[in-house]
């Protein structure tokens, strides 16, 4: 059945919850804010801007944080001890601190962006795809249905190579099996949301 034309689909509100609750969503919006048109837009607020400059810092720490957590995973493999894989797991378990202080500021300059555009482009009477696609026509970058679309044929891509490969090539025991497929999960939906993947999605 069609939406009249004069009936709210979206609410800010539930924009907000989407944002914030869902994984995908917020890797999208959290890479549209990065985008400098917007983030000079947006900057003319001075709390705006000190919420830029914290996000800056915190992408910096969490730089070093996962290259010193890759550093000592390496070294666990190469010398065989246990010892640096405490260290490692600190520096790891700080980048989720910063990554749950990163999601709130995200949060808080989405509500700031949806604040100003809400009534002025009409979102409530746009789907959240919709909105995405707006957004993604204004500053020039994939929109949301075609990252969901990207992630989805990357994770069955995964899914499945890594069924051939644990089943036929080097076959495993089924727990172990069922553990590679669900690292396989989580390392490919960690991938395929950063910025770098985010800038080469065609």
């Amino acid at each position: 059945m069609a939406i009249p034309i004069d009936q709210a689909v979206t609410s800010f509100e539930s924009l907000m919850s989407t944002v914030e609750k869902d994984h995908q969503v917020y890797c999208w919006f959290a890479h549209l804010i990065w985008q400098a048109p917007l983030r000079e837009r947006l900057s003319g607020e001075e709390g705006i801007r000190r919420s830029y400059r914290a996000l800056d810092r915190i992408a910096f720490a969490q730089r070093l944080l996962y290259m010193f957590f890759w550093i000592f995973l390496g070294a666990v493999i190469l010398t065989g001890s246990y010892v640096p894989i405490r260290i490692g797991l600190i520096a790891l378990l700080a980048g989720i601190y910063m990554h749950l202080k990163e999601k709130k500021i995200v949060a808080g300059i989405c509500s700031c962006l949806f604040l100003q555009d809400f009534e002025k482009f009409l979102f409530a009477k746009k789907t959240l795809y919709q909105i995405g696609e707006w957004y993604s026509q204004e500053y020039k970058i994939f929109s949301l249905v075609d990252v969901i679309a990207f992630a989805d044929r990357a994770v069955w891509g995964v899914f499945i190579i890594t069924v051939f490969v644990t089943c036929f090539i080097y076959p495993l025991n089924p727990a172990t099996i069922l553990l590679a497929v669900a690292a396989s999960f989580y390392i490919v939906r960690a991938i395929v949301n950063t910025p770098f993947v985010y800038k080469h999605i065609r």
